[in-house]
């Protein structure tokens, strides 16, 4: 898993921890991208780990932790 990468976008999308702090849960963060990163912020997630654990993130999230937006 890309480390930096992840901080990098925690750093903008996750605003209420330190992004040191937020790869400790990579699921998280990898969530919050999808409910709130933008397009080229999903298809650099995507790039860089592959459709099947962005697949294995949808599947596992827990009920309202992405919004309608996610969805469409």
């Amino acid at each position: 898993m890309d480390q930096e990468l992840l901080k990098r976008l925690a750093a903008r999308l996750i605003w209420w921890k330190s992004p040191e702090h937020s790869v400790a849960y990579p699921h998280r963060i990898m969530a919050q991208i999808i409910n709130t990163g933008d397009f080229e912020d999903v298809c650099e997630l995507t790039d860089a780990l592959g459709d099947v654990v962005l697949h294995d993130i949808v599947r596992s999230t827990e009920a309202g932790e992405f919004d309608r937006r996610s969805w469409c």
